[in-house]
């Protein structure tokens, strides 16, 4: 597949129990940067790791089964995979229409921080495909300054935060949706303190650890659901049972062929 041909469907690994919550909660857990497999992820050549700042959901276009991912991303014997069409989310959160590099690209806020009203969640990309590198190319290319100083002044250097890896990576054949921290008095500061303010609070900020998006209802209710190689026959009666419960279209549960 193209890198700029956007699949029609995802695919995410999980357990039973996680699946269990996102029928009844009808929405997609966002986690954060910091706890990805990827430990090289979110560092930078000068504010080393800001990971803290991202929030992210990692998804795979390949409809082959990807053998590693059931032990990888799901406890073994209650594993399960979901099925989802790519525009998924509600339209109020403006995922899947504008990236932050697009130039008709315009903030939206999500939320505010429900402990001290302070920070802000936006819709940073939409969705991408991660792009890989060779591990001797990987510094040169990836872990590039984080703040750039041209003629013109500063500018901020998000292009590589959450999306490359080292090419040990591959097999997952990875495609995420992000969200992005940062915190609302920037929304004030004039232009002078704007880079200095950032910088101090992407080094010093707390984790978020996660943040949950609804799924509009059209995606909801045509989530199909596969479940792993070790699962037996009382899991896919409990799968069933949720799907009846949730109403989903699909009422068949397809069976791993490893199974």
């Amino acid at each position: 597949m193209q890198d700029n041909i956007k699949p029609e469907f995802l695919f995410h690994y999980t357990t039973i129990e996680t699946l269990a919550l996102i029928l009844k909660s009808k929405k997609i857990r966002f986690s954060s940067l910091r706890k990805v497999d990827d430990k090289l992820e979110g560092l930078t050549g000068d504010l080393k790791d800001i990971s803290s700042s991202f929030l992210i959901s990692c998804w795979t276009a390949s409809e082959r089964e990807i053998i590693p991912f059931w032990k990888l991303y799901a406890k073994s014997s209650t594993a399960c995979r979901i099925k989802m069409q790519t525009d998924m989310f509600k339209n109020k959160y403006n995922m899947g229409v504008f990236s932050v590099d697009d130039p008709n690209y315009q903030e939206k806020e999500i939320m505010l921080d429900e402990k001290n009203n302070s920070k802000i969640i936006v819709p940073f990309r939409n969705l991408f495909k991660i792009k890989y590198f060779e591990e001797d190319k990987y510094d040169k290319h990836c872990r590039k300054n984080f703040i750039n100083i041209t003629k013109k002044g500063y500018f901020l250097n998000l292009l590589n935060i959450g999306t490359v890896k080292i090419d040990h990576w591959s097999f997952q054949k990875e495609y995420r949706y992000m969200l992005y921290i940062y915190p609302k008095v920037l929304k004030d500061d004039n232009n002078s303190n704007k880079i200095e303010n950032l910088c101090n609070f992407l080094k010093t900020q707390d984790e978020y650890d996660f943040f949950d998006l609804e799924l509009n209802d059209e995606a909801f209710k045509n989530m199909e659901i596969m479940l792993g190689p070790e699962c037996k026959e009382e899991h896919k009666i409990i799968v069933e049972s949720l799907i009846e419960y949730s109403k989903l279209r699909s009422k068949k549960v397809s069976i791993s062929k490893f199974n």
